[in-house]
């Protein structure tokens, strides 16, 4: 696997075709600690439900390079009922942020959770990853709220 890079942003007129596949959830780990976990260790990136029978991981790709992932499993969340899947590990590289890439991949995930008969998609956002979501519907619930060491967030969710 190609490591991921960090800088030279691409641009839209440079940048390759864009490939979506699913991939092993070992593929994702390190971009999730590149993007989303600075610092921790290779356990540290393991979270629960990775190995869910059910979950996919989509990782896209330009030029061969790994510039995005998401992951999307079947979770319900408590205050919306059955039926939920949840998005997490939304990441892209800065290189390509601003390309559609993090848009393809959670359309993609977005699309296979509704072909599995979601009734409704949730996440955890990132404050700065607002905009992403709400261009496609999501809407977010409650308050404000920070896990240790990742940075405030926003519960999104959107029913199907």
């Amino acid at each position: 696997m190609t490591s991921p890079q960090t800088t030279d942003p691409i641009s839209p007129v440079q940048q390759p075709k864009l490939e979506l596949r699913a991939v092993p959830v070992e593929e994702v780990r390190p971009l999730r600690g590149i993007v989303l976990r600075p610092g921790q260790s290779a356990e540290q990136l393991i979270w629960d439900d990775d190995d869910h029978p059910d979950a996919l991981h989509i990782a896209a790709f330009v030029g061969g390079e790994m510039v995005g992932i998401g992951t999307i499993l079947p979770q319900s969340h408590e205050q919306e009922g059955a039926d939920g899947w949840r998005i997490r590990g939304m990441a892209t590289l800065p290189v390509a942020r601003g390309t559609g890439v993090g848009g393809a991949v959670l359309e993609h995930c977005m699309t296979h959770a509704e072909a599995c008969g979601a009734r409704y998609i949730w996440c955890n956002a990132r404050i700065k990853a607002l905009p992403l979501y709400e261009r496609r519907g999501f809407a977010t619930v409650g308050d404000v709220f920070e896990p240790p060491e990742i940075g405030p967030h926003y519960r999104m969710v959107k029913f199907l």
